[in-house]
């Protein structure tokens, strides 16, 4: 029989702990990869969000070009909001998104609409929302340490788990000097009210001066798809507001205006070639439209690739 010696025997001892650690840790990694694979996706295009805070931040992220545009704006500025509320300073809708439960909604139409920029998420995530809006800070709400907060419900976003993943893994790549900040206070302007207070609102057209093409997706104004967009309902100015916000992102419009009958829902027609591009996808995206493969009556002498329907779903943010 084969004894084995005390020494034999403590590092046998030893070896297990090691190799049950490197198992672990091998483990660990492969989880890893698991997981980036099964949640981290580069952004098909530009993201834009707001997040609440003094002043607001709109966050527009290139995630292809590594950059960031920042328009930080004084919570104090007056516009008008979606869903027949009025007037409101931002900070004042922000309140108001939160005692109506609109998850973000009322803040991101009403932004959309002043701006002119398709803003799709919202983040309020507290303190940590305030000062001028610089990597430093952005990286601090979109952390890995955060994600607990959000799967908590103690930071109120309407940001799904698996985007907000991307975000603060598309932001671990974004170098300091990429983000570029553009001032916006010349276009926003001191209005005197009858009773003697002045009232800081925004002059939209001072402001589409200022941002220019500053917001184009490369990607989308790379295709070169052409679209017409037609407001199917007896909303006025849809197709308008809708055209503002679709034009900032760089997507090519040929045609705007009205069209019969209404629909309920937003749909895209257009060639099965065009359907499958990332303009297809972004406008599918953005207005939450059906995608239907073939040309449309409406919109056949404008010759645009897509023809986008504007139904009551969309408008009813307006009425």
């Amino acid at each position: 029989m084969r004894s084995h010696s005390a020494a034999h025997t403590r590092r046998a001892h030893r070896a297990i702990p090691a190799f049950v650690g490197i198992g672990f840790i091998a483990v660990c990694i492969i989880c890893s990869v698991i997981f980036l694979r099964l949640f981290v996706q580069p952004f098909p295009y530009r993201q834009s969000l707001v997040i609440a805070g003094n002043p607001t931040h709109i966050i527009s992220i290139n995630a292809a070009k590594n950059n960031i545009i920042v328009v930080d704006v004084p919570e104090d500025t007056v516009i008008s909001a979606t869903h027949g509320y009025g007037n409101y300073p931002i900070r004042s809708l922000i309140t108001l998104d939160d005692i109506d439960n609109h998850h973000g909604a009322l803040v991101t139409g009403s932004m959309s609409d002043a701006f002119g920029i398709p803003i799709k998420w919202y983040v309020n995530p507290g303190e940590l929302g305030n000062g001028d809006g610089t990597v430093s800070l952005i990286r601090s709400i979109f952390s890995f340490g955060n994600l607990f907060r959000v799967l908590q419900g103690s930071m109120d976003t309407s940001m799904p788990l698996a985007t907000w993943i991307n975000l603060v893994w598309a932001l671990r790549f974004i170098p300091a000097d990429g983000v570029e900040s553009i001032n916006i206070r010349q276009a926003i302007i001191h209005v005197d009210t009858p009773d003697g207070s002045s009232v800081s609102t925004l002059d939209e057209n001072k402001l589409d001066y200022m941002l220019e093409n500053s917001l184009f997706d490369s990607g989308l104004r790379a295709e070169g798809i052409t679209a017409a967009i037609y407001n199917t309902t007896q909303v006025p100015t849809v197709g308008l507001r809708a055209s503002r916000q679709v034009s900032r992102m760089g997507v090519q419009l040929v045609f705007v205006g009205n069209a019969e009958p209404t629909v309920s829902e937003c749909q895209i027609n257009g060639l099965r070639e065009a359907l499958q591009s990332k303009t297809a996808d972004y406008l599918a995206d953005y207005f939450g439209c059906k995608k239907v493969e073939g040309e449309s009556d409406i919109g056949r002498g404008t010759g645009a690739d897509l023809v986008v329907l504007l139904g009551e779903k969309y408008a009813s943010q307006y009425k």
